[in-house]
């Protein structure tokens, strides 16, 4: 059995010194260069695929005609299924009475690509139910800015 001291002797003779060759710069060189190429490759990828799925998506348009017609059209490739529109609201402050408009819009199950359907909604004003015409405040030449 080896003793402490021999090992020892053993281990203070070997001298490891590390030599660094220009081949060892250009192997770690390259190791770069593919990392940034996966990196890239991939970022490439994932673009692609968000390509390719909104050119198949429905690609909704809300419009606003005079007086009180809202319409929605699909300007996309494929057909729109249940489209629920956020409800609209209008806050009045210029008049003595301040009124709160609000709009809540039907769902619409079904929109095929290149087709315009209007919407249907209850209107309300200050929480009850009215057939108060909003679209004067719906155009902005109307509209004070705050």
């Amino acid at each position: 059995m080896p003793n402490l001291e021999s090992i020892t002797l053993v281990l203070s003779t070997l001298k490891f010194q590390p030599t660094f060759t220009i081949g060892d710069a250009i192997l770690g060189l390259t190791l770069l260069v593919l990392i940034i190429y996966t990196v890239a490759t991939v970022a490439l990828w994932k673009e692609a695929h968000f390509q390719s799925q909104l050119s198949i998506s429905p690609f909704l348009l809300f419009e606003i005609e005079h007086p009180n017609q809202f319409f929605i059209r699909n300007v996309g490739t494929s057909a729109a299924f249940n489209i629920a529109v956020e409800s609209l609201y209008i806050s009045i402050k210029d008049t003595p009475e301040k009124k709160l408009f609000q709009l809540i819009f039907d769902e619409i199950n079904f929109l095929e690509s290149k087709n315009r359907r209007p919407l249907t909604f209850k209107n309300y004003l200050n929480g009850e139910e009215t057939n108060f015409s909003i679209s004067d405040h719906l155009n902005p030449k109307y509209q004070r800015k705050v």
